[in-house]
Order: C-alpha cells, then sequence, then structure tokens
C-alpha cells in the first residue's frame, strides 16, 4: 500500500524591532547592520499592507515585493501562501515604550487582516493510489485502477 508523505516547515522569526541609530549610539558595522535590519522591517511592513489590502479587496492588481528582502522572501509563503501562519507581538505596559507597542499592535492588526488558504499538496497520482488502495470495502468495489499504477518507479541512479 502506498504511503502518503506530508512534509512542513516552520519558521520562527524574531523581529527584535527597528534599530534606532540616536538610541543605540552604533557606528561602523553595528551601523550597517542597523540599517539593514531597517530596510527589511520596511519591506516586510510593506509586504503585509499590499497584502492585507489584496485580502480586503482594496487592491487586487499589485505585486507583493516580495524578492526586496532576504527576509520577505524566505516568509514569503508564510505571509500570503499556501500555509497556516501565527503571529505573537509582544508589547510592553511600560509608558516609555508607548509608540513601540501601539507600532507594534498596528502592525499585527494588519497581519491580522491577511487570509491564507491552506491546503495539502499532493500529486495526483498518489492522491488516486490512495484512494483506490483504501482498505474500505465500498471504495475497492469501485476500484478499476490497476494496482500496478501506483507502484513507485524506481530511481535510476
Amino acid at each position: 500500500m502506498p504511503v502518503s508523505e506530508k512534509i512542513s516547515q516552520m519558521h520562527l522569526v524574531d523581529l527584535a524591532g527597528s534599530e534606532r541609530v540616536g538610541d543605540t549610539g552604533a557606528s561602523g558595522q553595528r551601523l550597517l547592520e542597523g540599517t539593514n535590519i531597517n530596510k527589511s522591517l520596511s519591506v516586510l511592513g510593506k509586504c503585509i499592507s499590499i497584502l492585507a489590502e489584496k485580502t480586503s479587496g482594496k487592491k487586487k492588481d499589485v505585486v507583493v515585493p516580495y524578492r526586496e528582502s532576504n527576509l520577505t522572501r524566505i516568509l514569503q509563503n508564510a505571509l500570503g501562501g499556501n500555509s497556516k501562519t501565527c503571529m505573537i507581538a509582544a508589547v510592553s505596559p511600560a509608558s516609555i515604550c508607548f509608540d513601540e507597542s501601539l507600532s507594534t499592535l498596528r502592525y499585527a492588526d494588519q497581519v491580522k487582516q491577511i487570509k491564507n488558504v491552506a491546503k495539502i499538496n499532493e500529486s495526483p497520482q498518489d492522491k488516486l493510489c490512495l484512494l483506490y488502495t483504501s482498505p474500505s470495502p465500498r471504495d475497492r468495489t469501485r476500484s478499476r485502477m490497476p494496482s500496478s499504477a501506483c507502484k513507485k518507479k524506481k530511481k535510476k541512479k
């Protein structure tokens, strides 16, 4: 009996927040890293707002700029593809963190508006083989597919 193989991916990404040059006092290599982080987060925010607008029906023909950043390229399937996605937003009740917390909540609200429809990707042959080789008597009586069609082909080395 053929065995269906299911594969999944899990991405855990910590978006620590934008690097404020004035607050960190960074220079040299650290400044360059902070600039790259800010660019990636900016492109991610742009992708999320476009996807949210597409979901709500405001913009239909807009291309999502996944290729502008490595981060969005890696998360492309999780953002607007065939997957289930969960976002955890960490906020602080401290008054000095009000701006960052509000920004995070707005960001999370946009992510919440994106609707992905996840489905299992199966090859049509595997799906038929599972259907026709099912142990259910009802399914076996309808089977008209030869069992040889469900055997895996040997890989050439």
